[in-house]
């Protein structure tokens, strides 16, 4: 079986938004904010989208060595879990961020660039299920 189009799109979009993302809230940081808030927030930004995607990628490559008691369907149930999963909290830090802006009430200084460097954090994380899902062949079926 072949990786579903989801997966190939996440793996292909993901690194390329997020070294975008965080190089850009580099650059804003260290312009309108100055040093050291302004290039904290965005590294430490691009380090927990790393410790995601490196969470997630270890937990489900985890499950290798338990094979034997785990189906190949449980295993892309799983991978599917964590992708959609990030993915919604992604969403919600979209939806967290807009919605002040729209009241009227949103910071642009230390509290926006915090917001704005740690939001995509979570895409790591589906990235990690992405790769995960090429272990996938070591888990048995049911339905050979």
């Amino acid at each position: 079986m072949e990786k579903p189009k989801y997966y190939i799109l996440t793996e292909l979009w993901v690194p390329k938004f997020l070294i975008t993302w965080h190089t850009l809230m580099l650059l804003i940081g260290l312009i309108f904010i100055g040093l050291p808030d302004g290039m904290i927030f965005p590294i430490l930004g691009a380090v927990f989208s790393y410790a995601s995607f490196y969470g997630v990628r270890e937990v489900l490559e985890f499950q290798h060595k338990n094979k034997g008691h785990m189906s190949r369907e449980l295993f892309d149930s799983a991978v599917f879990f964590f992708w959609i999963f990030t993915i919604l909290v992604f969403l919600m830090f979209i939806i967290s961020l807009i919605i002040p802006i729209f009241k009227g009430d949103f910071m642009i200084v230390n509290a926006g660039i915090y917001l704005l460097s740690f939001f995509p954090s979570s895409l790591g994380g589906a990235l990690g299920a992405c790769k995960a899902w090429e272990v996938r062949e070591v888990f048995e079926s049911k339905y050979n």
